[in-house]
């Protein structure tokens, strides 16, 4: 039973987070189901939450199914959004489809954090793929954004496991 201090849209996106994040993407789409047949409009949240789920189940096709659908539905993603589906998507290998994404952030009006930046430098360093990293990191500072101290030593690894000694103290700099 809800309680009188949560409401039945709050509760239902509750339900759907734990079952999400609990990884059984099906059981979260049925309650997703509930919640339409209810009359309720799932909101960013519900939508984020799904594919949230379906990015660490490495669902990929599904995770960008649910930014289009949320489109579809005139609810606007967010950045959490957007960094679930281009992690999945990177982390899946399908790395020009997250660049993709990240080049239509602005159609969304959805600005890109450093979480973002930080996600396809990692994907591209996964894919061995340094210049492109290097190139990511170069579009981060250029938005005078800051990577943590992990995003660095990455490179830094990636660099000296190629045997480039100087690009390695270039990025420990």
């Amino acid at each position: 039973m809800v309680g009188k201090s949560l409401d039945l849209d709050s509760a239902l996106n509750s339900v759907i987070d734990a079952i999400a994040k609990a990884g059984d993407i099906e059981l979260a789409t049925k309650w997703w189901a509930k919640m339409i047949d209810m009359g309720l409009t799932p909101n960013r949240l519900t939508y984020s939450t799904m594919v949230a789920a379906c990015s660490r189940a490495r669902e990929a096709n599904k995770a960008e199914c649910w930014v289009y659908q949320m489109s579809q539905d005139g609810c606007k993603p967010c950045s959490a959004t957007f960094n679930s589906l281009i992690d999945v998507l990177a982390k899946t290998g399908n790395i020009e489809k997250a660049e993709s994404w990240f080049q239509q952030l602005r159609d969304f009006d959805v600005k890109a954090d450093a979480s973002l930046y930080t996600v396809m430098i990692d994907a591209c360093l996964q894919a061995s793929k340094i210049g492109k990293a290097e190139q990511w990191l170069e579009k981060m500072h250029a938005q005078h954004l800051r990577a943590n101290g992990r995003v660095y030593k990455k490179m830094i690894n990636a660099h000296a496991k190629e045997g480039n000694k100087q690009k390695a103290e270039y990025w420990f700099r």
